[in-house]
């Protein structure tokens, strides 16, 4: 398959997932979630929180696991839209995928208020510049996959794939440690502090002493 066969392919498969997916109403769904936790602080007071975390850890279980095999096994069946029966991978991706996220990021809360996850402690450079990570992840697999770079979405498989993606993530880890030192926030975090809050916001630290302020 040539790279421009590849890509072109690509593009009208991934409108139709995205619409037959829901995924406008679930990432609004999750921006929602999201800003309910962010208000009341819910990753702040962890240890307050604690059995609100189990409750959410064994009901995202109990609804998304079944739900996530129901909806790959109606996702090989065969039948599509306007097909009723096209409706119930739709059906079970919507009810898996919300309630088995929060049982996973439940779960990681929980694994962190235990002394043994500390350690954890070393994702939170790449979690700290996520906006930035996230656009960067975007314009590295474009230059890796797509025709304007090396081209190779057409040429290689799904193992390549996910071995890319772990390097990048790791590299992310990388840059992320040493642009903390330097500055509060990063670049797109930064950029968007300012929008947020229309005022110009310092970004790089001063060292004083050996001492890191902004």
């Amino acid at each position: 398959m040539s790279i421009q066969r590849w890509s072109e392919g690509g593009a009208f498969w991934r409108y139709e997932h995205i619409l037959s997916s829901n995924r406008v109403v679930k990432v609004l769904a999750m921006f929602l979630l999201g800003l309910v936790a962010g208000r009341n602080r819910i990753y702040a007071r962890l240890s307050e929180n604690k059995m609100l975390l189990k409750r959410i850890q064994k009901w995202g279980f109990i609804v998304g696991l079944p739900a996530s095999i129901a909806f790959a096994l109606f996702f090989v069946d065969g039948k599509q839209l306007p097909k009723p029966a096209g409706l119930l991978d739709t059906l079970f991706y919507a009810i898996s995928v919300i309630p088995l996220s929060l049982a996973f990021t439940a779960s990681v809360c929980l694994f962190w208020l235990n002394p043994s996850g500390r350690w954890l402690m070393l994702f939170a450079p790449a979690g700290r510049m996520a906006l930035t990570n996230y656009i960067m992840q975007t314009f590295i697999s474009i230059f890796i996959y797509y025709g304007i770079g090396l081209g190779l979405g057409a040429k290689t498989g799904s193992t390549v794939y996910i071995l890319i993606a772990i390097l990048v993530y790791l590299i992310q880890l990388w840059y992320s440690r040493i642009w903390l030192k330097y500055f509060s926030y990063g670049p797109f975090e930064w950029v968007w502090r300012q929008l947020t809050y229309s005022r110009y916001i310092k970004n790089k630290k001063v060292r004083i002493s050996g001492i890191s302020r902004t």
